[in-house]
């Protein structure tokens, strides 16, 4: 499926984060310039997927979160949480989420006030993330939704 460049949060985003600190992922959705009401009454899906392995320090975790703020740079401790990713673990130095890895499919959470600026944040919980790429978007249809190669 091809899903609307204006409702991507990244594209093969680096994910090297520290652990304890949260890192917001690519770019924010402005959704006054959407009218704060992006779904039209359709279901809209967030999807999370590994571009690029993912490799960790160590063993631990890691957690995304759907956040919205009045702010474009989304306070991690001011915003608002509407959605949070299972803990995802991690392995000792290695490839621990290879590329085509869905990180996290879930419909976007219905009947919340969402704030101006729509972003994902990652969050190593006890290791850092030394290297990988990552992909965020909202789709309407995420049944048909396969990812393709690069054929640049």
């Amino acid at each position: 499926m091809i899903h609307d460049i204006l409702a991507q949060f990244c594209n093969a985003q680096a994910a090297a984060a520290t652990a304890g600190t949260p890192l917001l992922l690519g770019s924010q959705i402005d959704l006054k310039a959407a009218g704060i009401n992006i779904s039209g009454g359709k279901p809209v899906w967030l999807v999370c997927l590994v571009t690029t392995a993912v490799v960790a320090a160590g063993a631990g975790t890691v957690e995304l979160r759907l956040m919205s703020d009045d702010s474009a740079s989304i306070n991690v401790s001011t915003g608002t949480m509407h959605a949070r990713s299972l803990s995802i673990t991690t392995a000792n130095n290695a490839t621990t989420l290879p590329a085509g890895t869905m990180l996290w499919v879930q419909p976007l959470p219905s009947h919340q006030t969402y704030e101006q600026f729509l972003g994902i944040v990652i969050s190593a919980t006890t290791q850092n993330i030394s290297s990988g790429n990552i992909d965020a978007f909202l789709t309407e249809d995420v049944s048909y939704w396969k990812a393709y190669a690069n054929a640049i």
